[in-house]
């Protein structure tokens, strides 16, 4: 009789509390295990159509919780996972038959973007890539502002150039008011041209910088005329830096008279359209 009593008074003890420990003196849950759980045999009662009904999932507590199918990616026939507009994911959830996104040319190391109706890389999308972009279209993708505001670039953060809301580009200051301008001094790179016989032709190209090396100290003896310009207003030294030639005032070139240089003499010409005029000269 004294056991009966005390096998009751032990299961309403443990009913009073519904906390049930192994291998635990102190439960925390209705049942609570401290060591590995073994389940022999589970019923799968998910449907076709998912990855699994729910799983068990353990937290950093120790705590068991269920997740739910609707939590779990879903199996499509086609076995694709896609995102629909409310971010919904589909796919193949079987053993063997992993997940699989439907893509648009991308290669290996690209970042797939959701673009509405497509996978696409990411260097096709709205960004561009520090290692250079492909498939870019010149009459919508551009670098710049949508907004009234500049554009800025920046090296070891600091601003170096700005192009304005208007269109206007600064070198070295924040507020240009023209098309170029530039704070601090500027350099012409140039191209050095071997004067060898007489009536030589010089192509001007898109050069504003031109070294005459003429093998005569006799000008009239290296005698040269100039190319076209490329555009109205462009700009042309010239001057030698050995040797002696001279300018032919004939053609399109029109500077009052032929021009002979020696070492250090310098004539600046300017492209009017159809010829070369004299802005300055100087015989030193």
């Amino acid at each position: 009789m004294k056991k009966i009593a005390g096998i009751i008074c032990f299961l309403i003890f443990i009913l009073s509390y519904s906390q049930v420990g192994i291998n635990t003196t102190s439960p925390t849950a209705t049942l609570d295990i401290n060591g590995n759980i073994r389940i022999r045999q589970a019923k799968n009662l998910g449907s076709a159509n998912s990855a699994k009904d729910s799983i068990l999932v353990i937290d950093n507590s120790g705590f068991v919780n269920r997740v739910n199918s609707d939590m779990i990616v879903s199996q499509a026939s086609s076995g694709i996972i896609g995102v629909t507009t409310d971010a919904t994911l589909s796919g193949d959830g079987k053993t063997g038959n992993p997940l699989k996104i439907a893509q648009n040319g991308a290669v290996i190391g690209q970042t797939l973007t959701w673009s509405g109706s497509a996978w696409i890389p990411q260097s096709n999308g709205n960004s561009w890539s520090l290692s250079g972009n492909s498939g870019t279209n010149a009459s919508t993708n551009f670098l710049g502002t949508t907004d009234n505001q500049p554009l800025i670039f920046k090296t070891n953060s600091t601003e170096n150039v700005r192009i304005s809301s208007v269109g206007y580009v600064g070198i070295s200051t924040n507020s240009p008011l023209t098309s170029l301008q530039v704070n601090g001094g500027f350099s012409l790179n140039s191209t050095t041209v071997n004067l060898t016989a007489d009536n030589q032709v010089i192509t001007v190209g898109n050069f504003s910088n031109i070294k005459l090396n003429s093998n005569n100290a006799t000008s009239a003896n290296r005698t040269f005329t100039l190319s076209n310009g490329l555009v109205d207003g462009q700009m042309l030294m010239i001057y030698p830096v050995a040797g002696a030639a001279q300018l032919l005032d004939a053609g399109n070139v029109n500077i009052a008279g032929n021009f002979n240089f020696g070492v250090e003499d310098v004539l600046h010409l300017v492209w009017i359209g159809n010829k070369w005029l004299q802005v300055s000269r100087s015989n030193n």
